[in-house]
């Protein structure tokens, strides 16, 4: 009979119906009083009545209903207290009296009811302390209490209940340490200012921090204390190994350069003077033969923008003519021709090859001016290539 909108109140006549274990009246629009003749209902296992308008108090009566196992009377308008008759109803595992205006003390008979799997005290107007009979449940699984007024510390007795518990305790007015229990490491106790431990949502109790504080103090004490020995301990070690690897350095024989590696070049053997004897031998004692282009800045001593060129000319020259410079009998116009190239098994070039050929012969000849001034630029030589 849920979802049906239904309107008006429940009939006494229902308490007549004995047989009757289940009876789900949630979610409609139902108004007035829970009747007192549902504690003539000897048969029902479950008796839903969540999210209507019922008012008044929680009968008495309803303790009768020992076959209880399900009471849902959440999210209605009842209020007075939680009757104490409920424990009588020994299998009832599931208790939610959530969203209404229920008010006083959580009685400690609640804690009778063994089989208690799920109690939801939540949104209600409960005072007082919270129940220290909790410890009977055989088998608890959620307990929720959020948003009361409860208030005083949380029992020790919490700490007796298995692990895995879901525990909302959250928006009371709870003080003290919480118990050092696996249960309260990620519970909902947020919304407590007077709470404190190690747990989520509070902050720190007063010997926590000082207990913090110490540890904090004798730890840089230990620092303190012993980082001076094991620093001398450790510089020590570093002497010995420094003073034996000198000995060592010392003892070992010098190896000539002749049995080292012949990268004349290399950093760690490299020897000046070898390398230069090599050079002489390799230039026959720097013979004009081997002089490429810079001996012109060489004899002149002044860099000018004319020295490029010059390097050019010779590198050009020689390029072309198949010859080094020291090997050429002249320089002059009529020798600098293409008939002297000394590539003699190439073919001859077409005439526009030709034509190239020539302009870099002439334009090396310009380059290779005994008089500095009269030589071309970089630039002009360029231009001239590329135009060709």
């Amino acid at each position: 009979m849920a979802y049906n909108n239904i309107t008006g109140g429940i009939p006494p006549q229902f308490g007549n119906l004995t047989q009757l274990q289940r009876l789900d009246l949630s979610f409609n629009h139902l108004t007035g009083e829970i009747p007192k003749e549902f504690g003539k209902m000897n048969s029902i296992l479950k008796l839903s009545l969540t999210d209507n308008h019922f008012s008044g108090i929680i009968r008495l009566e309803i303790g009768s209903c020992e076959l209880l196992e399900v009471l849902d009377l959440s999210t209605n308008r009842l209020n007075g207290s939680i009757p104490k008759s409920i424990s009588q109803c020994e299998h009832i595992h599931y208790l939610n009296l959530s969203n209404n205006m229920l008010s006083e003390k959580i009685p400690s008979e609640i804690g009778n009811v063994v089989q208690l799997t799920e109690l939801d005290l939540s949104h209600n107007l409960l005072t007082k302390e919270i129940l220290s009979e909790s410890q009977s449940l055989k088998n608890p699984q959620k307990l929720n209490l959020s948003h009361n007024r409860l208030y005083g510390s949380i029992p020790n007795t919490f700490t007796i209940l298995p692990c895995g518990i879901d525990i909302n305790l959250s928006f009371n007015e709870l003080l003290g340490p919480v118990p050092p229990c696996a249960n309260f490491i990620n519970a909902s106790i947020q919304g407590n200012p007077g709470l404190c431990g190690n747990a989520t949502g509070v902050k720190l109790c007063a010997s926590q921090i000082i207990k913090k504080k110490n540890y904090l103090f004798h730890h840089k004490l230990f620092l303190v204390i012993m980082l001076p020995p094991i620093g001398a301990v450790l510089f020590g070690f570093f002497m010995c190994g420094l003073i034996a690897y000198r000995k060592q350095k010392k003892s070992s024989p010098h190896k000539p350069l002749e049995e080292e590696s012949g990268d004349y070049f290399s950093i760690t053997s490299f020897d000046g003077k070898v390398v230069y004897d090599d050079i002489l031998k390799a230039t026959n004692d720097f013979d004009e033969a081997y002089c490429i282009g810079t001996r012109d800045l060489a004899y002149t001593i002044v860099a000018t923008e004319k020295c490029d060129v010059y390097s050019f000319g010779i590198v050009a020259l020689e390029m072309i003519m198949g010859k080094l410079h020291g090997e050429l009998p002249t320089l002059s116009a009529d020798y600098l021709v293409l008939e002297n190239v000394g590539y003699s098994r190439i073919p001859l070039p077409s005439p526009q090859v030709e034509k190239q050929v020539n302009l870099v012969l002439n334009l090396s000849r310009a380059c290779l001016n005994s008089n500095p001034q009269e030589r071309p630029t970089m630039r002009q030589v360029s231009n001239l290539l590329m135009k060709a």
